[in-house]
């Protein structure tokens, strides 16, 4: 290695610790996360499409030297390319709660439209078209207003609509947290074999 790589490579270390974002690209979206830039998916309609499509996420938690991931139902706000993603579990108990006492960083992983193509013939044809989301925030308890908020984005991406039951009394039942996403990718894959379905 050059003495000259070398320098760039600590001062590119140096940035990513001390200012992040320069490592973010507009809107959060990171862009070191894709080796084919081509599949980089950055539309926001197509963003709050996976988002509402998918309905369901990985997320992963730091618990000491041990990785810790479940899957998850979810809620979302995501405007002017600022996502946040909103999830509920029972009162102040759970692992999860214990870890992110000590780590509230937390990576997710989300997908939708996933079809295979696999070819006898010529195998290295083969393959997937998807739709993905993924990421890293930190996460955090809600409480009042954005409690009941976060619960209705809840309810609202998993059930298409809000009851006007999921009110205070609702929020008082369950903890809802707030994952306050600071970099995320998307990426897609568009085999002709087995094409993504449109955006309506």
């Amino acid at each position: 290695m050059t003495p000259v790589s070398r320098r760039t490579i600590l001062a590119g270390l140096a940035a990513s610790v001390v200012t992040p974002s320069i490592f973010a690209a507009e809107n959060g979206i990171h862009p070191h996360a894709l080796r084919w830039k081509d599949r980089a998916m950055t539309d926001p309609k197509e963003i709050e499409y996976t988002l509402r499509k998918a309905r369901v996420g990985s997320f992963a938690f730091v618990d000491g030297d041990e990785p810790y991931v479940i899957p998850w139902t979810y809620g979302f706000e995501f405007k002017d390319g600022k996502l946040k993603i909103y999830v509920h579990c029972a009162l102040k108990e759970g692992r999860k709660r214990e870890i992110l006492k000590k780590n509230n960083k937390v990576a997710f992983d989300i997908y939708c439209d996933l079809s295979s193509f696999t070819s006898d013939k010529d195998p290295g044809t083969s393959g997937w078209s998807y739709r993905s989301l993924t990421g890293v925030g930190r996460m955090r308890q809600l409480e009042g207003a954005e409690k009941v908020h976060g619960l209705q984005r809840v309810f609202e991406n998993q059930a298409g609509h809000v009851p006007a039951t999921v009110d205070e009394k609702a929020a008082a039942m369950v903890d809802v947290l707030c994952l306050d996403v600071e970099v995320y990718c998307g990426k897609k894959a568009n085999k002709k074999e087995c094409p993504l379905p449109e955006i309506k």
